[in-house]
């Protein structure tokens, strides 16, 4: 096996460079699948990450001026090399203003990829870094469990919004503790007061209702400090003063669901709910693409929501990827299996798929 490419333009450098940094913010370990065409990142987190996975394709003539490789055999001419990628990005920060970039793989009592570095001098001779990051060479028998993931026929399939304004919201939604607190305050068999609480940055924030038995009466959100009981309370019967009530109190937790959902009508939903509760993030008028399949499309009322369950830490972190915000950037939705994210940053592409959680 041979590789060798080298990199003179400048502006294809920075562009290397953030695609690098933004896989090693999405994973520890990557794959990195060389073929004489194309480079592809891979991220496989079947079974630690919950089926997350990632397929990031470059175009090496995009990229490179010089791009040589050989793989194990001219059938199979391509090469699959597992490595750090923390270590990658690492190496290609010391490549800011460089002259060249240069990659080999080398055998230096390990396999190695070779990045050197010709950074620019005052004088006329030129200074080269150069970084060996070790790697794994993965053998043929293993090549089937990197192949790009097969892409479900979307039910909906919308474009999102800007990848800044949605990983703002997605922090603050993450905020929320990963359970809501139900609190019913008893006085003798008349249920006087209900309240759902959760910790919102740092503080308890309760929404209070109140009344007797079913009649319930919603009460103005107030918001304390952590750790907040039901110790002062809006008083019915005066409004201005507090009092404390003479009752039981029981608490409940409720697992929180975060859900994705979108339509047909250009609307895309992010959800926090329990059985009681349900805090929702709308946006609206971000347009849908034309499906594969236009006639099942047609047959699908537009505002009917396709949802999925998710893991919203998955979510964050393909957010917090992101170097600077693609040329196209879409969602789509198959209910209660994946979510797959279609994102285009000119010349590469890059595809994130989040299962659906039980």
């Amino acid at each position: 096996m041979k590789f060798r490419a080298k990199i003179v333009d400048a502006a294809c450098l920075n562009h290397f460079t953030r695609v690098s940094n933004m896989i090693a913010k999405l994973a520890k370990i990557c794959t990195l699948r060389i073929s004489p065409e194309k480079l592809n990142f891979i991220l496989c987190d079947r079974l630690a990450g919950g089926g997350v996975s990632t397929w990031c394709e470059l175009e090496q003539e995009n990229f490179f001026s010089e791009f040589q490789m050989e793989g194990i055999s001219a059938e199979n001419n391509v090469i699959y090399l597992e490595l750090t990628s923390e270590n990658l990005s690492r190496a290609l920060k010391t490549a800011q203003n460089a002259r060249t970039l240069k990659f080999k793989l080398t055998n230096k009592h390990f396999p190695c990829l070779t990045v050197s570095v010709e950074l620019l001098s005052m004088s006329s001779s030129s200074r080269i870094v150069t970084h060996d990051i070790p790697l794994n060479v993965i053998p043929r028998k293993l090549w089937k469990d990197f192949q790009q993931p097969s892409v479900p026929e979307a039910e909906v399939s919308i474009y999102l919004p800007v990848l800044k304004t949605l990983k703002s919201v997605v922090e603050k939604m993450k905020n929320i503790s990963n359970h809501l607190e139900t609190c019913c305050v008893f006085h003798g068999t008349d249920l006087l007061v209900l309240t759902v609480s959760c910790i919102l940055n740092k503080q308890s924030v309760s929404l209070f209702f109140l009344g007797a038995g079913v009649g319930l009466r919603p009460w103005a959100p107030c918001v304390t400090g952590v750790g907040c009981g039901l110790v002062n309370l809006p008083s019915i019967i005066s409004g201005s003063t507090l009092r404390k009530w003479p009752s039981c109190t029981v608490r409940l937790q409720r697992p929180v669901r975060w859900v994705i959902e979108a339509n047909l009508n250009g609307e895309l939903n992010l959800k926090i709910e329990t059985d009681l509760v349900c805090v929702t993030t709308h946006f609206k008028d971000l347009g849908n693409p034309s499906l594969a399949s236009d006639d099942a499309s047609r047959d699908r009322d537009p505002a009917e929501m396709a949802e999925v369950h998710v893991d919203i830490r998955k979510l964050l972190q393909f957010l917090v990827g992101q170097q600077v915000n693609p040329t196209r950037a879409l969602c789509n939705i198959v209910s209660g299996r994946v979510v797959h994210l279609d994102l285009l940053y000119e010349d590469v592409s890059l595809q994130y798929f989040i299962p659906a959680l039980a």
